[in-house]
Formats: structure tokens, sequence, C-alpha cells
């Protein structure tokens, strides 16, 4: 426990003036508790920082690369009655009507046990692919994916609306067939 000293006056009022009183810690370290206060001040608003950064840290995370930077993009789908898998080469007008049916995105940290509904590889201009699984969920419910598929590293996200990215990939299919 610090031990506070008393101001004391050896040779008068004239000589004390502007002192402080001094905190000597169990280290033997002398401080002012003026410069003290200040120092528990900045600690703390560092550490409430740091908190709020780590806190805030899934918002600013991109789930999906930016549209601009893909080179392609094939696409796997499995059917809901059949399951019969379909692979294709997504033309390249239906990117960002895919991408609007998963953006805006949040991380999910507690997801569930979801029903794939297919897959998309996206290969970059720098020659670097992404892997990103679909999931099949409620219509009225966000859509929801995940992205790397490497179970260690596997981040969850929901986003967008299942009903309409159902829908986009149907018609980006069916664009794909008519090439």
């Amino acid at each position: 426990m610090p031990r506070v000293l008393p101001r004391v006056d050896f040779a008068g009022p004239e000589q004390t003036q502007g002192t402080d009183n001094i905190m000597v810690t169990e280290f033997g370290t002398v401080l002012p508790t003026r410069r003290r206060r200040w120092w528990i001040f900045g600690l703390a608003t560092a550490l409430c920082v740091g908190a709020a950064v780590w806190f805030v840290s899934d918002l600013w995370q991109r789930p999906l690369p930016q549209i601009e930077s893909i080179e392609s993009m094939e696409a796997w789908l499995l059917e809901e009655n059949s399951g019969s898998k379909f692979q294709f080469r997504v033309p390249q007008e239906h990117w960002r009507k895919i991408y609007t049916t998963l953006l805006p995105a949040r991380r999910d940290h507690h997801a569930l046990k979801w029903a794939v509904l297919g897959g998309l590889e996206l290969t970059l201009w720098d020659g670097s692919k992404t892997v990103v699984a679909l999931y099949g969920l409620p219509a009225d419910s966000d859509g929801a994916f995940s992205t790397p598929p490497v179970n260690a590293q596997r981040r969850y996200f929901r986003g967008g609306n299942s009903a309409d990215l159902r829908a986009a990939l149907r018609a980006a299919y069916e664009a794909a067939q008519d090439r």
C-alpha cells in the first residue's frame, strides 16, 4: 500500500510553495499525486480504447474481397430436392447482384449447423483464391456464408437475404447455360 507523506514545512512557507503531496510506492518510487492521477487516467483510457477496438474489430473486417479485384467467379449449387451438384462459371454481369445478396455482412460468432446451399470460388487478379461457402436459411431470414472454409479458421457471417441469394444464383446459372 503506498504511503502518502504529508507536506512538511522545514524552512517556512516561502520555501514550500508549489510543492504537492508526495506518494512513495512500495518500490521506493516517489511520485507526486497529481502525476499519479494523470498516469492512472492515461492507463484507464488506453485500456478502454483497446477494449473498444477489440470488440469493434469484427465490424472492420471485410468478409469478401472487393468486387473490382475479382478476375473470375466459379459457383456450385446443390439442388434442394435431388441433392445434385451444378457447377458453373458466373457471368461477370451477375457478380454485383450476388454480392448485394451477401453484403453488408456482420460476423456471427454463434453459427448454427446450417444446410449448405452452394459455394463460390473467387479468383483474384493477383492469382489468389477465396472460397466462400453459402448456406441456405429460411426465406425470411438473413443470408449466411463462411470464409475461408477451413475448420480451424472458418469465420461465419450473416448478411443479405437467403431468398435473394437463391434467386441470384439461379439467374446466374441460367445465364451461364445460355452461353
